[in-house]
């Protein structure tokens, strides 16, 4: 009988999401929720059938998370299940989207908050919500230690040719991640970053408070036709990649909100270890983006410039987040996260051969957030989203996050429009913002009431509200009951005056 496999080391992103799992196990914000659109001719048993065979790839289902002599590891666990199944009937929804997606943010929500035990298992909780003549949805929760975006990704991929009865692209267990790669001189990132602000001092609802809640909402994102036309011909035209673009409207649009020149945000970047089989876990690293803006800053050179850092961080990937993080020490702003508060997830940049198109990702709202806002995007579209902005519940109300968005697509219209504009130049209001704000906000006038004179009506607010501010100049003030006393006052000694 051959040897049981020994432990493996975690990766430094796998470390330390583990260090905040054995801090906070109960955060539900260290789940990951994802949901896939399933047609209803699929049966349940074949979708389970095809998706178990996908996931016996899913190395970080198939191993226990422990630590010997405090040190972390994992250890394949092949006897432990790897996931648990469950089928619920929503035919009930029927064909009402808005009911079949708020029974599933619920089940999200619920399934999200039940605690993992990463040293038994099993790791992965699906929940099929089927309806009989519309198309249900797969729920997906796991740990996020055991599975990023571009992990289920593939494993949807994977699940999706074998419903198809076609092969995955990927031979099973070869390797798709690059050879290793030397990372980018630690001193290089550090004067990138050298002086980076504290914060982002973007406006919020609510005061920050000095702990955050992992309370959130999500927004989904709908790229119409137009942008979707707009955005592969300007970057055609430029000779930019998508994400540059998608990227620079970003930062503008925080430019423009906070009227900070110097901004600094995080972007999620995949580093896989080499030898990485198509389906292996959470590979995602936290990467600064760091950008300046001059009044003068066209958006095609603050695309440019994102582009060159993409393409940089594609060749030469940087040091860990946390190795960043170890040797900057940057001031801690309370209620602040270190570096960065807001998150942004590019599309996918892979080449893998198009899935037949089964199964497509869908929108679901677990009700958790781990960054004030996180802007992820996909390239891979269903028709129903192309993306979410996912915000902090308690620092945002569900209309300023919807008016973040609707001010990010007027933005990126515009700059793909006309990329020589200047970022200063280009609108961060879309017209139905500015007609509310000029118009709507500023209909006050009421109809005076018929038969009413001016003093009667001021006798009507001295006798219904005395107390009320009526006058005020400088420091003084009256009130509508001081102004009638002064008044009648004054109308006797004019009276008495003849």
């Amino acid at each position: 009988m051959p040897p049981p496999p020994l432990p493996t080391a975690l990766s430094p992103q796998e470390r330390r999401l583990w260090l905040a799992c054995r801090q906070a196990p109960t955060n539900p914000a260290l789940t990951a929720c994802y949901a896939w659109s399933v047609p209803a001719a699929i049966t349940p048993d074949r979708l389970h059938e095809a998706f178990v065979a996908a996931a016996q790839h899913h190395r970080a289902w198939a191993c226990t998370w422990t630590e010997e002599d405090g040190v972390p590891q994992k250890s394949p666990a092949p006897a432990s299940p790897l996931l648990t199944w469950e089928t619920i009937d929503a035919t009930a929804a029927g064909s009402d989207e808005a009911a079949f997606q708020q029974q599933i943010d619920r089940h999200a929500a619920r399934a999200c908050r039940q605690h993992f035990d990463l040293a038994r298992g099993p790791l992965a909780r699906c929940t099929l919500l089927r309806r009989d003549n519309a198309p249900g949805a797969l729920l997906i929760i796991t740990p996020h230690l055991c599975a990023d975006a571009a992990s289920i990704r593939r494993l949807r991929r994977d699940v999706d040719h074998r419903l198809a009865g076609s092969r995955y692209p990927v031979p099973d267990g070869a390797p798709t991640s690059p050879p290793p790669r030397t990372a980018a001189p630690l001193d290089d990132w550090l004067e990138r970053l050298r002086d980076a602000p504290p914060a982002l001092e973007l406006l919020t609802d609510f005061p920050r408070r000095p702990l955050p809640l992992v309370t959130g909402r999500r927004v989904p994102i709908l790229f119409s036709p137009e942008l979707r036309d707009a955005l592969r011909r300007c970057a055609r035209q430029l000779g930019l990649p998508a994400g540059a673009l998608l990227l620079a409207a970003c930062q503008a649009l925080l430019h423009r909100l906070t009227s900070q020149s110097d901004i600094v945000t995080g972007l999620a970047v995949e580093a896989p270890p080499p030898g990485s089989p198509p389906v292996a876990g959470f590979h995602l690293d936290l990467c600064p983006v760091r950008t300046r803006t001059a009044p003068s800053t066209r958006f095609v050179e603050h695309a440019a410039d994102l582009a060159a850092l993409l393409d940089a961080i594609a060749a030469t990937p940087p040091p860990s987040f946390d190795t960043l993080l170890t040797a900057l020490r940057p001031p801690r702003v309370e209620g602040h996260s270190p570096l960065f508060d807001i998150l942004t997830i590019l599309p996918p940049g892979d080449r893998e051969a198009a899935s037949p198109g089964l199964l497509r990702d869908r929108f679901v709202d677990p009700g958790t957030a781990a960054w004030d806002l996180t802007l992820r995007l996909e390239s891979e579209s269903a028709g129903e989203f192309d993306g979410f902005l996912e915000y902090r519940s308690d620092l945002f109300t569900a209309e300023t996050a919807r008016r973040l968005v609707a001010r990010w697509l007027h933005l990126l219209h515009a700059a793909l429009r006309a990329p020589e504009t200047a970022v200063d130049d280009l609108p961060a209001c879309p017209p139905e913002e500015i007609e509310c704000v000029l118009h709507t906000f500023n209909a006050t006038a009421r109809p005076f009431p018929p038969g009413l004179r001016l003093h009667d009506f001021m006798l009507r607010q001295a006798a219904d509200h005395p107390d009320r501010i009526a006058l005020e100049c400088g420091d003084e003030r009256l009130t509508y009951g001081q102004l009638e006393a002064q008044s009648r006052r004054l109308a006797h000694a004019l009276a008495e005056a003849g």
